[in-house]
């Protein structure tokens, strides 16, 4: 997965190879006018169960695609997770970002990410306030 700040005002999260068939998509892209929240957590846990709508994976070592957390709409490509096939609700280096979808709700982004990258992109987020 490869992070891209195209300029100031878009993020885009482009999926590589094999990452392409488990995200079901080639790109995500965000102008930055519709990110309203961004956060990494060395230890991600969902305060509620996350469950799969349509996506891929490898339970304990992939989650990516479509979620939903109640009436809550979530994407999510992390490795790692600590559940089991159709439920998400906890991993390492994750990225949160949550972003105004085109319904005027908030989709939440759930992305494995290091902590140099997360770093770069937090840093982008906050000087873009």
């Amino acid at each position: 997965m490869q992070f891209i700040l195209d300029d100031p005002g878009e993020l885009i999260v482009r999926f590589r190879g094999a990452e392409r068939f488990w995200a079901l998509k080639k790109q995500i892209v965000l102008p930055r006018e519709r990110i309203v929240a961004m956060r990494w957590h060395e230890q991600f846990v969902s305060p509620h169960r996350i469950w799969r709508v349509i996506g891929t994976g490898a339970p304990g070592a992939l989650y990516a695609g479509r979620f939903r957390a109640n009436e809550d709409p979530y994407f999510i490509y992390v490795k790692r997770p600590n559940r089991g096939f159709w439920a998400f609700d906890e991993a390492p280096h994750v990225l949160e970002i949550e972003a105004r979808n085109d319904g005027g709700g908030v989709t939440t982004i759930l992305l494995s990410a290091p902590p140099e990258e997360a770093q770069t992109l937090l840093s982008w987020y906050n000087a873009t306030k």
